[in-house]
């Protein structure tokens, strides 16, 4: 927490966060967009607002291949509802987010839970999909 507050006050134009053993690949850290001012992609909840089916809570791993997989923080409570199919749309220009996450492959960094239940004691999860990026 300190680091992140030395950073903000002197000047820091972005902050890059990660976990020990994980990294960004092919593009490394040029795949997160910072210069346009503007990205696409998915977005939840904005236009959904006003709709009673709204929840505030999604779970991207599910647009991975991993529905069954959830981030670290996740609300354990909450692990079996699934995304509200009416609450996310397709943007082709937004404004940047303040907070920008990526995906890992082969071994995530996932919730704690998660990682007890599924991964192997000497393999790690090793998460593989047909819908993950691949070399």
């Amino acid at each position: 927490m300190i680091g992140y507050l030395y950073a903000i006050a002197n000047g820091a134009e972005w902050i890059y966060d990660t976990d020990d053993d994980n990294q960004p690949i092919e593009k490394g850290l040029g795949q997160f967009d910072l210069k346009t001012g503007h990205v696409s992609g998915i977005s939840y909840g904005e236009e959904a607002l006003q709709s009673e089916n709204f929840r505030n809570l999604f779970n991207p791993y599910s647009f991975f291949g991993q529905p069954g997989m959830w981030p670290r923080g996740y609300p354990l409570d909450n692990l079996n509802q699934e995304n509200n199919n009416s609450s996310y749309f397709l943007c082709k220009k937004q404004k940047i987010p303040a907070i920008q996450q990526g995906l890992v492959r082969k071994d995530p960094d996932v919730d704690a839970i998660y990682r007890l239940l599924y991964a192997d004691k000497d393999k790690g999860l090793e998460v593989h999909s047909e819908y993950c990026l691949r070399k």
